[in-house]
C-alpha cells in the first residue's frame, strides 16, 4: 500500500476490539489489501480515515462534490485546488480566530464582511514567481538553442561565439538530456553496468552515472562499436576522441559505480549465506579486488556475473593471499604475485588466476543481473 492510496473497507475479521489477530480488508482501484492489527491500529501510525486530506493530496482528483476547510493561511495556490476539485459542487467552510469562546457563533466568519474580501485577495493575487520572473534570460535561452543540438551548442562555444546566452542554453540542453536518460538510458549502458540497485545512495549513484554518460555521448558523438563488448561498445575508442581527458573521466566514473555495485551486492550475498568473514574482507575494499572488477568494466566481462561463485574465487584468493604474504602488497604480477618455484604451488596458483578470469555462467537468482 502506497502513501495515500485510498479504498473502502469491506470487510473486518476480529472476536474481540483488542484481538491480535484482527484484520481488515481494503477495497482500493488495485484490488482487495488486507491489513493486520499492528498495520491499522493508530497507535502503531495506521491508517487515515479519508474523508479528510490536504490539498495537496487531492491535486489531480476529481470529485462530485468537493467540500474544503480554508483559513487565514490558506493561499492562493491551496485555494485554487479546492474549489476545482467538484464535478457538480464545491463547498467552502471558513473559519476565523476569536478572542471570545462565549461569543455567538464562534468560529464561524462573517460571509459578507470577512470571508468573501478574504477570499478576493486570496484569488488576486499570488506570492509564487513564475518562471520567467525567476529567470528574464529563459526565454532568449530557449530560442538560442532551438534547432541545435547539445553537440551543436558546444560546438558554438568552441567556436567563440559571444552570445551571452550560450551558457544558459547548454545548460538547459543538457538538463533535457539528463531527465530522458533516466527513462531512456544510453545504449549497451547494460555491458558496462549492472541494473539499478535497490539501495538509495548507490541508485542515485548509477543515475547519475547513467546521465554522464548520456550528457557526454550526446556532447561529443563519439563513434560506438556495438559489435566490440566493455566501454568502446558504450563511449567509443578513447584513440578517436579529441578529448581523451573527458573520455578518462567517464569511464572511470563508470568503472567506479559498478565496483560499488558490485561489492555492495556481493557483501549482501555473501552475509546471505553466512559468509560473514569474506564479507568483511570484501567490505574493507582490498585494491586487487577493486582493479578486478573495474577490468572487468573495461572488457565488458560485468554481466552475468555470479556472484556465488566469484565469492568462492575471492575467498580463495585472499586465502592465496594470506599464505604468501601479499596482505599488504600490491604486485605487478597481480593479486597472486610471483608465479612459486614449486610446481604443485605453481599448479594451483595457474587454477586460481583461470578461476579468477574466466567469466561465470549467471544462475537463477544469484546474479547480480
Amino acid at each position: 500500500m502506497l502513501n495515500g492510496t485510498t479504498g473502502h473497507i469491506a470487510d473486518i475479521r476480529s472476536h474481540c476490539d483488542e484481538s491480535p489477530d484482527a484484520e481488515i480488508d481494503i477495497a482500493t482501484l488495485a484490488g482487495i489489501i488486507t491489513c493486520s492489527r499492528e498495520t491499522f491500529d493508530r497507535s502503531d501510525g495506521g491508517i487515515d480515515l479519508a474523508y479528510a486530506v490536504t490539498s495537496y493530496a487531492v491535486q489531480g482528483s476529481t470529485n462530485d462534490v468537493s467540500t474544503s476547510a480554508i483559513g487565514p493561511s490558506t493561499n492562493r495556490s491551496e485555494l485554487y485546488v479546492d474549489i476545482t476539485r467538484g464535478r457538480f459542487q464545491n463547498q467552502l467552510f471558513g473559519t476565523r480566530p476569536v478572542t471570545d469562546v462565549n461569543e455567538a457563533g464562534a468560529g464561524l466568519p462573517r460571509l459578507a464582511s470577512e470571508l468573501v474580501p478574504v477570499l478576493q485577495t486570496r484569488l488576486s493575487r499570488s506570492d509564487a514567481r513564475t518562471a520567467l520572473a525567476l529567470d528574464p534570460a529563459a526565454r532568449h535561452s530557449a530560442n538560442y538553442a532551438q534547432g541545435r543540438t547539445l553537440a551543436g551548442l558546444h560546438a558554438a562555444r568552441h567556436r567563440g561565439e559571444g552570445d551571452p546566452y550560450l551558457d544558459a542554453a547548454i545548460g538547459r540542453a543538457e538538463a533535457a538530456v539528463r531527465r530522458i536518460a533516466e527513462h531512456e538510458p544510453p545504449t549497451n549502458i547494460d555491458r558496462v553496468l549492472p541494473p539499478c540497485p535497490r539501495s538509495p545512495h548507490l541508485a542515485a549513484r548509477w543515475r547519475a552515472t547513467v546521465a554522464d554518460v548520456a550528457v557526454y555521448l550526446a556532447t561529443v558523438q563519439p563513434r560506438t562499436r556495438p559489435d566490440q563488448g566493455g566501454l568502446p561498445g558504450v563511449i567509443g575508442s578513447r584513440a578517436e576522441v579529441s578529448d581523451p581527458s573527458r573520455w578518462d573521466e567517464i569511464a572511470q566514473s563508470l568503472r567506479s559505480t559498478a565496483a560499488d555495485i558490485v561489492l555492495r551486492e556481493l557483501v549482501d550475498h555473501l552475509r546471505r549465506y553466512d559468509e560473514h568473514d569474506v564479507a568483511l574482507v570484501v567490505q574493507r575494499r582490498p585494491d586487487w579486488l577493486v582493479h578486478h572488477i573495474e577490468s572487468r568494466v573495461e572488457a565488458g566481462t560485468l554481466p552475468g556475473l555470479d556472484l556465488g561463485r566469484f565469492g568462492a574465487v575471492v575467498r580463495d584468493v585472499e586465502r592465496w593471499r594470506v599464505e604468501h604474504d601479499l596482505v599488504d602488497r600490491t604486485d605487478a604480477d597481480g593479486p597472486l604475485g610471483p608465479v612459486p618455484d614449486d610446481a604443485r604451488l605453481r599448479a594451483e596458483r595457474t587454477q586460481l588466476q583461470r578461476r579468477l578470469v574466466t567469466r561465470a555462467r549467471p544462475e537463477s537468482g544469484r546474479s547480480i543481473a
